[in-house]
């Protein structure tokens, strides 16, 4: 029996053992490849690299075209991306084919927002833009740098990237003549940079938009500040830039300068072989040499068309021809070489609108198909647990609204009994008030008279022992009387002369019968009851010898103002349930209360209610 587990024990740990070594070299076999494929992605990064910083362009371009091959065969987005920035690059920088290059430039876009790498997308929106600017598609431009915008993660971490959008789209918005725009966007990238640099060229270009809008004195004060001699030693280019647009600020503004700082500025665009510098400085000294020395203008004109041919700048040479038909106006040559670069022109930008039009389309067809198949894929996936699911939904589903029934079972159950309570509560405090408003009023009425009134006629007494019996009775059925239906004003001035006696003078001003007409039931009834109570509160403890109510009528309300000249109230120490009570049927029905009184000095209540 021991040899027997012995050799259990034995073979399984045997076969423990195979299985991690089995891992083991499970693991060391991925760590290969892994290493593999790192080393294979190093060595067409580092050719790449190598062969464009040594000027191999077209090299470095072949390994640029490997490295995306292999990355898309691993999957590997990163360098997917990257590869094909690369190739755009080289069609945009090195071929000057700007088709090609957005086209890549495109595709690499493609895969930096699968990584969610908006600051990369943004910074290859802005070299496109580049292209399109310089295509002549201004409006191109305008769309691509504004998608830049919006890409642009947190713009308070990347202030100098936004800050490069905003004067592009300053730069824009000049070439479509709006300065108003431009001058903002120039405005804000000089606000927005870090880089005291950046910012001088920002400065520059608000300069040369506020001289294409004519306000050259603005441009002069911005260029002034900005020709230093720590800019020349620092950005000679730059120097010469400003220096030359300064000059040319000056003479458009009073055709007073002298040419030296143009040749000056000449001078060191040649030094730094800056053809596009010597473009401007051309063209510019053949329009100002134009009239007063125009063999000198003619061989500035001419160097300029050699130049623009040369870097492929085709508006540079109309510029060019512009100015030398004014020197030759009858070459016909001239003319229709102009008219030839000007149609040249107006084809290629049609031509740029459309096929960036179609590459923004065919690319966002592309991404739309790829997107549907993830989803399908993924619905497919989901569509299995879904189906697992959904019997574990059911039953918890069941189960819930079982609970759910059972609990509102008992909350219905339990609601109805505490309405009904409730319904039982407010019936009888309803009845409370009544036989208190109503009966023990009258019959306090009726027991004054009989005190007061020795010789009152037993039929008057009747009719209100008649009287109390229907209010009782009216009170057993649950009905309120139907005010509207007696001769309320009649009623009233019983009510108040009923507490006229020898010792009490009651005088009643403005009570006639058109003062109730189209007056609300609830209205007389509460007004009726709220006199009563003021009346008897008048007998019970003001012992006034003379009382005066009077009635008003206004456009919007009733007005009944009390007064007496009995001992008053003091409000402090007198219990005001009967007060608050009478204020609050007062507030029921929209109305106001006012009670004034102190001690020897009687009472003053102001009543108003809206008719």
């Amino acid at each position: 029996m021991f040899s027997t587990n012995f050799f259990n024990y034995k073979t399984l740990l045997i076969l423990l053992i195979a299985f991690l070594l089995s891992c083991k070299k499970e693991k060391a076999k991925s760590y290969v490849n892994e290493d593999k494929h790192l080393d294979s992605i190093s060595y067409f990064l580092q050719k790449g690299n190598s062969n464009y910083t040594s000027g191999r362009f077209d090299s470095a371009f072949f390994y640029d075209k490997k490295l995306f091959k292999y990355a898309n065969s691993k999957n590997d987005l990163k360098n997917q991306a990257n590869s094909l920035f690369n190739i755009g690059f080289y069609f945009d920088e090195t071929k000057k084919n700007p088709d090609s290059a957005l086209y890549y430039y495109s595709r690499s876009i493609h895969y930096w927002k699968k990584l969610k790498d908006s600051l990369e997308v943004t910074d290859i929106l802005r070299n496109m833009a580049i292209i399109q600017k310089n295509r002549n598609d201004y409006y191109g431009a305008k769309e691509i740098l504004t998608e830049a915008l919006k890409n642009l993660p947190y713009k308070g971490n990347h202030r100098n990237t936004e800050a490069v959008i905003y004067d592009q789209l300053g730069n824009n918005n000049k070439r479509l003549f709006n300065y108003a725009d431009a001058i903002a966007y120039h405005k804000k990238a000089i606000k927005t940079t870090e880089s005291e640099i950046a910012r001088m060229s920002y400065k520059n270009n608000l300069a040369m938009t506020l001289f294409e809008s004519n306000d050259f004195k603005g441009a002069i004060k911005i260029l002034n500040t900005l020709v230093t001699d720590s800019i020349k030693k620092i950005k000679p280019t730059f120097y010469a830039r400003v220096l030359h647009n300064l000059e040319y600020a000056k003479w458009k503004n009073d055709n007073s300068e002298k040419p030296e700082n143009f040749f000056k500025a000449l001078k060191i665009r040649n030094s730094k072989n800056d053809l596009e510098g010597l473009i401007a400085s051309h063209t510019d000294l053949a329009e100002y040499l134009l009239k007063d020395r125009p063999n000198i203008s003619k061989k500035h004109i001419d160097t300029v068309i050699r130049l623009s041919k040369k870097i492929k700048r085709p508006q540079a040479e109309l510029d060019a021809l512009e100015l030398l038909m004014q020197l030759e106006p009858t070459n016909i040559a001239i003319r229709n070489r102009f008219i030839l670069i000007k149609d040249s022109l107006y084809r290629v930008e049609l031509n740029v609108k459309t096929q960036f039009a179609k590459l923004v389309y065919d690319d966002q067809l592309k991404n739309e198909a790829i997107q549907q198949l993830e989803l399908e894929t993924l619905k497919k996936n989901n569509e299995i647990k879904e189906q697992q699911l959904q019997k574990v939904i059911f039953i918890i589903l069941s189960i819930f609204l079982l609970i759910t029934a059972i609990t509102m079972y008992f909350l219905v159950k339990e609601r109805n009994k505490k309405q009904q309570l409730q319904a039982i509560f407010a019936t009888e405090r309803r009845l409370s008030k009544k036989i208190h408003d109503e009966l023990a009023n009258e019959v306090y009425g009726v027991m004054n008279n009989i005190q007061f009134e020795k010789s009152q006629k037993k039929e008057k007494l009747l009719d209100r022992l008649e009287l109390i019996y229907n209010k009782t009775r009216d009170i057993s059925k649950s009905y309120n009387k139907d005010i509207s239906e007696l001769h309320f004003t009649r009623q009233l001035k019983d009510l108040l002369g009923e507490y006229q006696n020898h010792t009490t003078s009651i005088v009643v001003k403005g009570l006639d019968k058109k003062l109730f007409i189209q007056f609300p039931s609830h209205k007389k009834e509460t007004l009726f009851l709220v006199l009563q109570e003021i009346m008897i509160n008048m007998k019970k403890h003001s012992k006034a010898q003379l009382v005066l109510i009077s009635f008003t009528k206004t456009s919007k309300e009733i007005i009944i103002n009390y007064k007496d000249n009995g001992m008053g109230v003091n409000l402090e120490k007198q219990q005001k349930n009967g007060i608050e009570n009478m204020e609050t049927r007062i507030h029921d029905i929209k109305g106001r209360f006012i009670f004034v009184s102190e001690p020897g000095k009687g009472v003053k209540i102001t009543i108003s209610v809206p008719h």
